[in-house]
Order: C-alpha cells, then structure tokens, then sequence
C-alpha cells in the first residue's frame, strides 16, 4: 500500500503476509461449497484461488505518524493463532 499523507498525518502498512491461505470452511464454519460458488464471480481471482480451494488473506499492521509520535495500530490477526492449515 502507498503511504496515505492526511495533511501531515501519514499512515503506512507493514505487510506480515499476503497470499491465498486457508480454505472457506476453515475461516468460516457455517460456510457451504454451494454458497462459496454463488460467490465466486466476485472474489476470483483476487479473493479466492478456485483451483485450490483457498481465500486471499493479508496480514498487516499500520504504522501512523504524525509530527510528534509514531504510533504502532496491530489488528491482532497475525499468525499465533490456532487454525487448520491447508494440505
């Protein structure tokens, strides 16, 4: 992601990992085969890898700065969490 300057307030992103990583079922329980296809229109090819049955995931932090402080905003979606991975 470019910086996003806001008049002196400038935000950044801190990539951890972007790529296809985990399967719909495993993100979202409830979720069926039949519903992902209805969806696929819109999320391939950027969202979804059809051919190996992955969604897109980014794992990322922002950085804001400002002329006074830098200011570290983590979403907490990083990796140390227990979750089933793809074969």
């Amino acid at each position: 992601m470019k910086p996003i300057d806001l008049g002196g307030i400038v935000i950044r992103d801190v990539m951890e990992f972007a790529g296809p990583r985990f399967r719909p079922h495993d993100l979202l329980p409830d979720s069926t085969p039949e519903e992902v296809a209805a969806h696929r229109h819109w999320m391939e090819p950027d969202l979804y890898d059809a051919a190996r049955d992955l969604l897109w995931m980014d794992r990322r932090s922002y950085v804001v700065e400002t002329r006074h402080h830098r200011i570290l905003v983590d979403t907490c979606v990083g990796a140390d969490k227990e979750r089933t991975k793809p074969q």
